[in-house]
């Protein structure tokens, strides 16, 4: 005989519980009832964890908790047919469940039946399993790109930070060689030297401790700062870089003695990236504004 299906539904197990993924003629009823309901610990989800073949009507008692609605009063969304409820089986594990339908009582559901659909079952439990498994490869590659992304973001990162205090020792190394300078502009040139050198030592310290670098938990040696002379710092290490492109480092710091609490060498680090950046993007014989300014209680 010919096994005739003409209602079939298929629910999988999420993270949320028992969904419903799928389905051909279920009733609308059972639809409505089905809309915004969590299915853990119900009689269909029962049904799918014991692992075992069921025959049920197709009720509302389905989607409630064992025992909640006693038999003989609730009303079958089909009345007087039985449903066969087919855990979908792989690997020893249940990732959902097949429900088809509707049989006669009356008529037995024969073994030949009964195995074809714990066949077919499977046949989706496989299915879905290979599904979620390509979904998870899928996913790792997805975050092996970020890790590798973010990877070369830290590497041009770090690649600019230690450009920046390297650049200023060249620029004033090479004027020291290459012009006759006096004294009063040979000692700056020297004090900017060391100073980008001790930054560059400070960086390159900071990278040995990746750990705290990678949590974003770098250490913070706050004191009192007064953030014009870190400006002025940073000035120091990107004027080489300005002069050669014949850009106008215009700064008014119109604070004085003002003080504020902070990392001085994390802050100088900030000042230079800026100064960098808008040297880099300005066009020869531009000029470039820096301003700092009180504007209680901040400075900006």
């Amino acid at each position: 005989a010919t096994l005739k299906i003409e209602v079939a539904a298929i629910f999988l197990q999420e993270e949320t519980g028992l969904t419903l993924r799928a389905h051909r003629h279920l009733p609308q009823a059972m639809l409505q009832d089905l809309t915004g309901k969590k299915l853990a610990q119900s009689l269909l989800d029962e049904f799918c964890r014991k692992g075992e073949v069921t025959l049920h009507p197709l009720s509302p008692e389905l989607l409630a908790a064992p025992g909640q609605f006693p038999p003989e009063e609730v009303a079958p969304y089909i009345e007087g047919l039985l449903f066969m409820f087919v855990p979908l089986k792989a690997k020893d594990t249940v990732n959902g469940l097949l429900v088809v339908g509707p049989f006669d009582p009356l008529g037995s559901v024969n073994e030949m039946n009964q195995e074809l659909m714990e066949g077919i079952a499977h046949q989706l439990a496989v299915a879905v399993e290979n599904a979620r498994l390509y979904e998870a490869a899928q996913k790792a590659r997805q975050q092996a790109e970020a890790a590798n992304l973010a990877k070369d973001g830290f590497l041009a990162l770090v690649s600019h930070e230690l450009r920046a205090p390297l650049n200023a020792i060249l620029g004033w190394t090479s004027a020291l060689l290459n012009k006759a300078v006096d004294d009063e502009l040979r000692r700056r040139a020297l004090e900017t030297i060391e100073r980008s050198a001790r930054t560059q030592a400070q960086l390159i310290e900071d990278l040995l401790d990746m750990a705290r670098a990678v949590s974003g938990k770098l250490r913070l040696e706050v004191r009192p700062v007064d953030l014009g002379d870190v400006i002025n710092s940073a000035l120091e290490i990107v004027r080489p870089a300005a002069e050669a492109k014949a850009i106008d480092l215009q700064v008014h710091l119109k604070t004085k003695g003002d003080i504020i609490t902070g990392d001085p060498d994390r802050l100088q680090q900030v000042c230079w990236n800026l100064l960098s950046n808008a040297i880099k993007f300005t066009p020869q014989n531009g000029a470039v504004e820096i301003k700092l300014e009180r504007a209680d209680p901040h400075m900006q």
